[in-house]
């Protein structure tokens, strides 16, 4: 069915604004760390927030039919959600685990290159998570977690290799 243009910007701005306040709730900081923390801070902040942005248009894009609200809505919001927290999840995986142990701590020293790394890893986990997951029924759900899957493997590939393959004094 067409989705009428109304319909999608409503949706669209409804999920993206549950996201935002769904991460807010998640991660204490993210207001103050916006407004008055240092730059390397607000740096990882903004690629969590970017993520968000991603992740939410994903979800209205890919389960929004336009039939019902009551169809509609839950799923857009259950991909929505399920995107944020393997976007959070595997994004602090990543920032801990592959781009060194020391990143958090840098990026509370203010140092503003670990923020950057920090904040673009966030980005591209956003990026990863928004293509894999889509749908509007069980079989998508399922299809989609297996596709995030391989793309979440393949990225930690790659930054695997990038790292080990490229010299720098870290």
């Amino acid at each position: 069915m067409e989705l009428r243009p109304l319909y999608l910007v409503a949706l669209g701005v409804g999920t993206t604004l549950g996201l935002l306040v769904a991460l807010s709730l998640v991660e204490r900081g993210l207001a103050r760390d916006l407004r008055e923390g240092n730059p390397a801070e607000r740096l990882l902040r903004v690629g969590q927030v970017l993520a968000v942005f991603l992740v939410a248009a994903a979800a209205v894009h890919s389960s929004a039919e336009g039939e019902t609200w009551t169809r509609d809505v839950p799923w857009v919001a259950g991909f929505g959600l399920l995107g944020l927290a393997l976007v959070l999840l595997t994004g602090r995986l990543g920032v801990r685990l592959l781009l060194d142990k020391r990143l958090p701590a840098e990026i509370a020293r203010g140092n503003v290159a670990s923020g950057v790394a920090g904040g673009a890893h966030f980005v591209a986990t956003g990026v990863v998570t928004s293509r894999a997951l889509g749908g509007n029924d069980l079989r998508g759900l399922l299809l989609s977690l297996a596709f995030f899957g391989i793309a979440q493997v393949t990225l930690i590939v790659f930054v695997s290799l990038f790292r080990a393959l490229t010299t720098y004094d870290d």
